[in-house]
């Protein structure tokens, strides 16, 4: 008793099934490390903004020692106004990094330390703006002479060397934790990685070769659906969706292009003469020798029976067209060499239609190309005939 190959859909859906099942279970793992190491994150983006803190406290710090010394020298009051700004900064980040570093009780004290430096450095500020105001710059002059504010900024930068470097030796440290939970984390998603792949690798040989065999069959199907069989050219449900492409191209760029209708002349006879076979050789010869005559940015498609459809890009010159059409003719009444014989009684009649002149939309200008065509096969055959609105209707079957 034979087992039957399961059918593709079902092996797909097992393979969804199992691919989801890994994802799940590999999210569930990934989940609970992520939970552990949350607390280690949120420290690492902790300590990474209390040393940014510390920058930014020396930097007003910076100012303050710069706005003080630029009102000492020149006594204007906008460098009094920074002055008084920078301090109130200050004293507010101070009492912002006082808070960031309350859970630590080494840095807490620190941070606790730089408050009587501030006040006193606060003092000496008050003081040296105190004996400008009264005496002018001389008056200044011996406290800065003795360095009495380098002295406490010293004290000030000191103490904040100190927090720093227990911030970025903490930061260190939970950098590494982090890595080493990192580390784990990968290790993990490698492992569920390959658990997930050993699983499915085999599913997946076996659905591979069967997906090849429809996307060949697909592209078959989709070739024949629009491709003439006969000539190899385009048929005409392709015709239209190009042709409608390069219509909407030439409405944007403003420019013309030109639709030419072809009926063969002389088809039928050749068709009750040497049978149909000989009749398909011919019209794939006729095809090769429009496609050649054409430019690649052109397009020709064969409608059915012995009738083809030009676009012609680009054609503004009229001369052109006209001389297209002419190569055409003369391409075609070329004598035939088949393996029945020559045939050089075969030509072609051909109408031309232009857009925007003589239709807006690709089956008006179909419509008119055909009347054109008609006009050229009433007059004498073998020859192209441009549409204008006076010529004959055509007559109706």
């Amino acid at each position: 008793m034979s087992i039957k190959a399961p059918r593709l859909e079902y092996a797909l859906l097992a393979g969804v099934a199992l691919l989801l099942g890994g994802i799940g279970l590999f999210a569930t793992f990934w989940m609970h490390l992520n939970q552990t190491n949350e607390s280690d994150l949120k420290y690492l983006r902790h300590s990474r903004e209390v040393i940014q803190s510390m920058n930014e406290f020396k930097i007003v710090l910076l100012e303050l020692e710069l706005s003080e010394r630029d009102y000492l020298i020149t006594g204007r009051d906008p460098f009094l106004e920074n002055h008084t700004r920078y301090w109130n900064e200050l004293l507010q980040r101070h009492h912002a990094l006082s808070e960031m570093v309350a859970d630590n009780p080494q840095q807490a004290a620190r941070a606790y330390a730089l408050q009587p430096l501030l006040k006193a450095r606060l003092a000496l500020s008050e003081q040296l703006l105190g004996q400008r105001d009264d005496y002018g710059l001389s008056g200044a002059q011996p406290l800065i002479a003795h360095g009495l504010d380098h002295v406490h900024n010293g004290r000030i930068d000191e103490v904040l060397r100190q927090m720093q470097i227990e911030e970025a030796h903490l930061l260190q440290a939970r950098r590494d934790k982090f890595d080493v939970s990192m580390g784990k984390r990968k290790s993990l998603a490698m492992a569920s990685v390959a658990i997930i792949l050993g699983l499915l690798i085999a599913l997946m040989a076996w659905v591979r070769q069967e997906l090849q065999r429809r996307r060949r069959r697909f592209r078959q199907l989709n070739h024949f659906a629009h491709i003439d069989l006969i000539t190899g050219l385009p048929n005409r449900r392709q015709f239209l969706l190009t042709a409608s492409t390069m219509l909407a191209l030439a409405q944007r760029q403003q420019s013309m292009i030109a639709v030419m209708m072809l009926d063969l002349d002389g088809f039928k006879g050749v068709n009750d003469s040497y049978g149909h076979e000989v009749g398909d050789k011919l019209l794939h010869e006729v095809g090769r020798r429009l496609q050649a005559s054409i430019r690649a940015s052109d397009l020709v498609a064969r409608f059915g029976g012995d009738e083809f459809a030009i676009v012609m890009s680009e054609a503004d010159n009229l001369d052109h067209v006209r001389g297209l059409a002419q190569k055409l003719i003369d391409a075609i009444c070329a004598p035939y060499a088949l393996d029945e014989g020559h045939f050089d009684s075969v030509g072609i009649s051909i109408g031309i239609a232009f857009f925007p002149e003589h239709g807006a939309d690709v089956d008006t200008l179909l419509q008119h190309a055909d009347r054109a065509l008609y006009a050229s096969k009433r007059t004498g055959r073998r020859r192209y005939t441009v549409y204008n609105a006076t010529l004959p209707e055509m007559e109706q079957a």
